[in-house]
C-alpha cells in the first residue's frame, strides 16, 4: 500500500477537501508513483490545522479514471463558503458592540484569515473592517438621532472605548462630527415644533 500524507497547518481539512488544489503541485510526483506501482493500493490522508485529518477513500493505482478524476477535481474552483460567511455576518450584526477581530471570526469559521477576507469581500462587497465600521456607524447615527445620550456613551454603545477615536471614525465615514450630525438630524424636529405653534 502507498500512503500519501498531505499536511497544511494553515488550512482546515474542510478547505483542503474543498479546493484539493494541493494536488496540482503533486500531480507529477503522484503520477510517477502510479506508473511505478500500478498493482498497489493508494491511501491519501489530508491533515489540516489543529491536527484534524481526513482520509480519502483508498483506490487502486491501476484505476486511471480515479486518478484522472482526482486531478480534474483539483483544478476546479473551490466551493463558495456562503454558510460560514453568513454566520460571520450574523455574528457581526449581533455583537458589533464587542471587540471583534478578523482572526477570531476566521478561526470560528474554520477558515484561513486570508481566505476568509477574500470570501467575505466577495459576499458583502466590503472588507471586514469597512463592514464592521459601517454597522457601528449605522447604529451610532440612530442613537445620535433618536436619543440624547452623550457622544462618549454612544461611542461605547457601538463598540468604541475611545470617544475621540469614535468621533474621528464617524467624521471619516459620515463627513460630519457626531455633534454636527445630531444637530442636523434634529432640525426637522425644531421646524415641526415651530410650525405647530
Amino acid at each position: 500500500m502507498i500512503n500519501v500524507l498531505i499536511f497544511d497547518d494553515e488550512r482546515s481539512t474542510r478547505e483542503l477537501m474543498d479546493t484539493l488544489s494541493i494536488f496540482e503541485g503533486l500531480e507529477p510526483s503522484l503520477q510517477k508513483i502510479v506508473n511505478e506501482n500500478r498493482d498497489n493500493i493508494c491511501k491519501i490522508e489530508l491533515r489540516g490545522k489543529n491536527d484534524a485529518s481526513v482520509n480519502l477513500p483508498t483506490f487502486s493505482l491501476s484505476e486511471p479514471d480515479v486518478m484522472r478524476d482526482l486531478f480534474e477535481t483539483s483544478k476546479k474552483k473551490p466551493k463558495k463558503r456562503r454558510g460560514e460567511i453568513s454566520e460571520a455576518i450574523n455574528y457581526i450584526n449581533k455583537y458589533y458592540k464587542e471587540k471583534i477581530t478578523l482572526e477570531e471570526l476566521a478561526f470560528n469559521c474554520d477558515l484561513n484569515p486570508n481566505y476568509f477576507c477574500e470570501m467575505f469581500k466577495e459576499e458583502t462587497g466590503k472588507n471586514f473592517s469597512k463592514y464592521l465600521m459601517d454597522i457601528r456607524m449605522a447604529h451610532a447615527k440612530m442613537l445620535l438621532r433618536d436619543t440624547r445620550k452623550p457622544v462618549y456613551e454612544i461611542a461605547d454603545d457601538v463598540g468604541y472605548q475611545d470617544a475621540r477615536f469614535f468621533s474621528q471614525q464617524f467624521r471619516k465615514a459620515v463627513g460630519l462630527k457626531p455633534s454636527q450630525y445630531r444637530e442636523l438630524m434634529r432640525v426637522p424636529e425644531k421646524i415641526n415644533s415651530v410650525v405647530s405653534i
